[in-house]
């Protein structure tokens, strides 16, 4: 099923915290559900260009079904496979910056958790 998937992320780069979560959040899908093609719009657009980011990573897709996600923000993979609607997540949950940087160094998830 996820074979099907092109993961879309809109991003800009910040040579800071931005680029430390979004290089994270990269990994937990490639880790976590690596049958995926995981697609990154990179727009440097001031302000950020969130439509055309979405725009350049839907161009490199290839895959049927797009899932769009935010480059600081991680959801179950499970909730993919309800594809091809899905709002994946009901309650959006804070992470303060100390406990953000803990997360984003410590060790990797480990693949195949979630299948």
């Amino acid at each position: 099923m996820f074979e099907c998937i092109s993961i879309l992320i809109p991003y800009k780069p910040d040579n800071g915290i931005r680029d430390i979560n979004f290089n994270w959040i990269k990994t937990f899908y490639e880790m976590m559900i690596p049958e995926v093609e995981i697609c990154v719009g990179v727009s440097a657009d001031e302000p950020f260009n969130r439509a055309r980011a979405i725009n350049l990573a839907a161009k490199q897709a290839t895959r049927d079904i797009f899932v769009i996600v935010e480059g600081d923000i991680f959801c179950d993979p499970e909730v993919m496979r309800d594809a091809p609607w899905v709002i994946p997540f009901r309650k959006i949950v804070g992470i303060s910056e100390e406990n953000s940087k803990h997360l984003v160094s410590a060790p990797s998830p480990r693949r195949g958790r979630l299948r």
